[in-house]
């Protein structure tokens, strides 16, 4: 991470940055906005897949738990893994009886994610193809970047779609059970065989949520489409503040590229280093004026509402945790009080 960090910004000019930040001055509290919208539009999916199962939570608490979710894998190295398992357990409330079908729900959201996110990435190649080219000979010195870019869009939609196809089968959990029942210890066996019934019911909820009417699951596809397109918007954004033009096109592969470097090297907290050393790179490419102090105020802009967004993460995260949920208490059971008298 310094080592990328380094590489990317040794030569840079700290009065150049210092000068495209002043001249955006106030405009860039716009920055946040994409970005806020595309987390509306995740929550909004994720409670529409819950629905296919049960009511689902009321969407602030949706809201949140997609708010520390993603503040979680921001703010982590190999954040994903804490993100992903966070979310079901904010969803769920404290109730057991809805761990399932959260677990379920999320995990219907990963497969659409992924489908979407490769879907994206051929949108992008196709809307920027001169973009495109110009960025793979400067930094590749061939079309190998076009090559990977088509290769990743069709690994990505067949391994989302492969997600979705398997685990609407309603066994992976009862499989993964019977491996862990065998791989335990004996003497943790009979603990680990009191939670079938857990496993049991998790396939059940994965098949109802991922399995058919297939048709149902257009809208969310529709909404973590639109999750991808708005990251794009914001790169765009902060480069129109920062008085640089670049085709919305442009941007959007740009922030393809970038984003699938960091996805396929999630060891640094938000990529940190590989993501800024990605966009420097790609705006000297294409022959950016001062690129280096674009690249550098570029990634200050966007770095301080990553900040701010984990931060707020960590207060819902913490609310959460505080406030346990009305249907988390409807589900505690009752406990009998004798009356003797009128006293209890």
């Amino acid at each position: 991470m310094a080592l990328c960090l380094w590489l990317a910004f040794r030569d840079v000019s700290l009065a150049a940055v210092t000068q495209l930040l002043s001249a955006a001055g106030p405009q860039l509290a716009w920055v946040p906005l994409p970005f806020c919208l595309a987390q509306l539009a995740d929550a909004r999916a994720c409670q529409l897949l819950f629905r296919r199962v049960e009511p689902a939570p009321r969407f602030l608490r949706m809201f949140q738990a997609q708010v520390a979710g993603e503040a979680s894998t921001l703010a982590l190295p190999m954040g994903f893994l804490v993100g992903e398992t966070l979310r079901p357990w904010l969803l769920s409330g404290g109730n057991p009886a809805r761990l399932a079908t959260s677990i379920a729900a999320v995990t219907g959201r990963k497969c659409l994610l992924t489908t979407c996110e490769g879907v994206w990435i051929g949108f992008a190649l196709l809307c920027a193809p001169h973009a495109a080219n110009e960025l793979s000979q400067r930094l590749l010195g061939g079309p190998w970047l076009v090559v990977l870019s088509v290769v990743l869009s069709a690994t990505l939609i067949g391994l989302g779609l492969f997600m979705l196809t398997a685990l609407s089968g309603g066994q992976l959990a009862g499989v993964l059970f019977r491996r862990l029942a065998q791989a335990v210890p004996a003497r943790f066996r009979a603990r680990v065989e009191r939670t079938e019934a857990h496993f049991t019911r998790t396939d059940a909820q994965l098949s109802r949520v991922l399995g058919a009417p297939r048709r149902q699951m257009l809208v969310p596809a529709l909404l973590y489409s639109s999750v991808w397109l708005l990251e794009g918007l914001e790169v765009w954004l902060i480069l129109r503040l920062l008085n640089v033009e670049v085709p919305l096109t442009t941007a959007l592969y740009i922030e393809a590229m970038v984003a699938s470097c960091r996805s396929l090297l999630p060891l640094t907290p938000a990529g940190l280093g590989v993501q800024d050393a990605g966009y420097v790179a790609c705006f000297g490419a294409l022959g950016l004026p001062g690129a280096l102090g674009v690249g550098a105020a570029f990634c200050l802009a966007k770095r301080t509402r990553e900040f701010a967004w984990c931060a707020l993460g960590a207060a819902c995260w913490a609310l959460a945790r505080r406030r346990p949920s009305a249907t988390a208490l409807a589900a505690r059971p009752s406990v009998p009080v004798l009356v003797l008298d009128g006293e209890p």
